[in-house]
Order: structure tokens, then sequence, then C-alpha cells
């Protein structure tokens, strides 16, 4: 809290002003877990410490103003559920505050992003309601897995690629309390059979594959002379 003394000028009267505290900018204003935030705020006193308490985190970063009470603090969004969520600055030796606000929002990551049908796809969500049920949908299949979030709103998952046609498949995580994020996998083609494996001249040969398109011609070449047969 700054004090300015306020003169009349040539009336011999003065008055005091009290500057208040204020955070003047926060950029930026949402964003999921792991967003970098830069803050600035003045009217502290001249170069005081400053506690930054965000959410549920205290200290989330500790800074000094400058000799004209203003502050610039930077910090990571850490591991919180979904909301908006309260950013204090606290001046520690004048004991006053002023806050505002960041919303936190839902994102999910995906490993791999690709792969043939059968692959074990890991998914790990941040930014959803303190102990929400999750459903996993994966392309045309709207329930390939569920899991329930953290009291932090995060989770890690587990899925395996189920028989569907070649193509980006869009997966969402979709919670009880209406947070959804979503991530992209795309489904590669594969031969998951060949039988016998070996054997001579004349022997009839079973080919099995997935992950091509749905009704799509197939072309199959074998060998050097590049002989083909043709399925669906």
């Amino acid at each position: 809290e700054a004090v300015g003394i306020v003169t009349g000028i040539g009336q011999g009267i003065q008055n005091i002003y009290r500057i208040q505290p204020k955070i003047i900018s926060c950029i930026p204003t949402s964003g999921p877990v792991g967003t970098g935030v830069t803050m600035k705020g003045n009217g502290f006193g001249a170069t005081e410490s400053i506690r930054v308490d965000f959410g549920t985190k205290s200290p989330m970063v500790n800074v000094t103003t400058e000799g004209c009470g203003s502050f610039t603090a930077y910090f990571t969004v850490d591991n919180q559920k979904r909301g908006s969520t309260l950013i204090t600055a606290n001046g520690l030796s004048t004991n006053i505050a002023t806050q505002t606000t960041f919303e936190i929002t839902s994102e999910i990551t995906i490993i791999p992003t690709s792969g043939t049908v059968g692959t074990i796809v890991n998914v790990s969500g941040r930014g959803f309601g303190c102990s929400e049920a999750i459903t996993i949908k994966f392309g045309a299949n709207d329930n390939i897995g569920s899991c329930t979030a953290s009291s932090a709103g995060s989770f890690t998952t587990i899925f395996s690629v189920d028989l569907q046609p070649i193509a980006a498949k869009t997966v969402i995580s979709d919670g009880s309390q209406e947070n959804s994020a979503s991530a992209s996998f795309v489904i590669t083609p594969s031969v998951t059979l060949v039988s016998p494996s070996e054997g001579t001249v004349g022997s009839m040969v079973e080919i099995r594959g997935n992950g091509y398109g749905g009704n799509e011609g197939i072309d199959i070449l074998f060998g050097t002379k590049g002989t083909t047969t043709s399925t669906t």
C-alpha cells in the first residue's frame, strides 16, 4: 500500500491518497496444466517480498517488487483440477493482497500417436474434475476404456486399438462432470498372418491383414516376378 501526499498549489492544503495494489495483467488467462503464465502487478511497497499463491499451491512463486512497488512473476500451472483458479499476490510487509483468476482447461496426451490394430495406447489427462469418472472413446468405439481422475483432476489409463479402418481417429476423454479433451491417433495397416510360412510351388497361402480402408481393393504381390492377387 503506497501513500502519497497530494498538495493544493498555493492553498497549503494536504490530503492523503492511498494507492491500492492491483494485478494489472495475467497472460494467458486460461490454459491446461503446464501452461507458462506471466503476471504483473503494482501498488505494493518498495522492494517488498510478494508471495504468489495459485489455487491450492502456496507459495507458487516468491518475487520482490521494484522501488516503485511493481513486480513481474512467472510460473507454470501445476497439476490442479479444471476450472476457475484463484491467483493471489500477497505483500508480506504491508499485509495487503490482490487477486485475479486463471481458467485451467482439460488436456490429454497419448503415446504413441500411431500404430496398428492391437497397439497399446497410454492416455494421460490433466485438468479434469476432482474424482471425475472418465470414459475413453476411440473412433467408432464409444467406450474403449474408463477410469477415475484423482483429487487433483489427473488420470492415466491404457487401451488397445480395436479393429477399425485406416484413418486418423479421435481419442476423446469424456468426464461425468462435462469436462472433455481429445487427441488424434492414426491407425496404420498391418499383415497379421501368412500361413503357411513356407512350402512348395503350388502351395495355397492364406494372408490376413487389418487397418486398411473399408471395402478397399487390396493387391497382394508375391516374389520377384510380381505375381498379383486382388481381394477386398
